[in-house]
């Protein structure tokens, strides 16, 4: 526990309050009332003013919570962390503020008993928190550096020099008439060093003769003799003679 976060300036509230909160704990539980002989605590009394117990205990977990704590509730509730400051200050006044008003209460509805040396202590006590958390709402909200993480940092490797991108002319439209990239005369050994190009000749052949022992020997074709289509014959016919009557 680093004991010098008690010394600084912008702690002060939250030490008096949270200081308050440990004498009214301990006020909780002296004699609160007397009767003669008989006296009775807080905690004895106990019934609605367990309520301000609460608040006392709410006061110094909050107290201890800002003075010990630099990054608050990162990670547990979704918050800016100005808004975490100011919402844990409200709840800081508003658990003293409830404390005080609670006690005072319970002192106008005792009647034929006196108060006793527990109730005065914490009576002064729960000022001593209201005080503590209306310095710690004044105060100006300061985030620390430790409350947010710095961005990742890639190790430096010293056995490669860092990167740098290579930089080039910023780029110059071309007037009217002037070609966009420039030409590149060529000279007599670059020309002589390519012949142009010729397009390979196809050789020529002589026309194929056969060779005459290759060649098959033709004969003529010979068919069977034909015979003429004679008309068919039919045998002849005799007049017949006619009926003699």
């Amino acid at each position: 526990m680093n004991m010098d976060l008690l010394k600084q300036e912008k702690n002060r509230g939250y030490v008096i309050a949270g200081g308050a909160g440990i004498i009214a704990f301990i006020a909780f539980f002296l004699p609160y009332v007397s009767f003669f002989v008989i006296s009775a605590s807080g905690a004895t009394i106990g019934s609605w003013l367990w309520l301000q117990f609460l608040a006392v205990l709410v006061v110094i977990a909050v107290a201890a919570v800002f003075v010990f704590r630099n990054n608050l509730f990162t990670g547990v509730v979704k918050l800016p962390m100005d808004k975490q400051v100011l919402y844990g200050r409200y709840t800081l006044v508003g658990a003293a503020g409830l404390a005080l008003l609670i006690h005072i209460v319970f002192a106008l509805y005792i009647h034929g008993f006196g108060l006793s040396f527990g109730w005065w202590l914490f009576l002064l006590a729960a000022i001593a928190m209201v005080v503590g958390g209306v310095l710690a709402l004044r105060s100006p909200v300061q985030v620390t550096a430790q409350t947010s993480y710095p961005p990742y940092q890639q190790p430096y490797n010293p056995q490669y020099p860092p990167y740098q991108a290579p930089q080039y002319p910023p780029y110059q439209q071309p007037q009217q008439g002037q070609t966009p990239f420039p030409t590149y005369p060529q000279t007599d050994q670059q020309q002589s060093q390519y012949p142009p190009y010729q397009q390979p000749q196809q050789p020529q052949y002589p026309p194929y003769q056969p060779n005459q022992a290759e060649q098959p020997q033709q004969y003529p074709q010979q068919y069977p003799p034909t015979q003429a289509a004679q008309p068919p014959q039919y045998p002849p016919q005799q007049p017949q003679n006619p009926p003699q009557w």
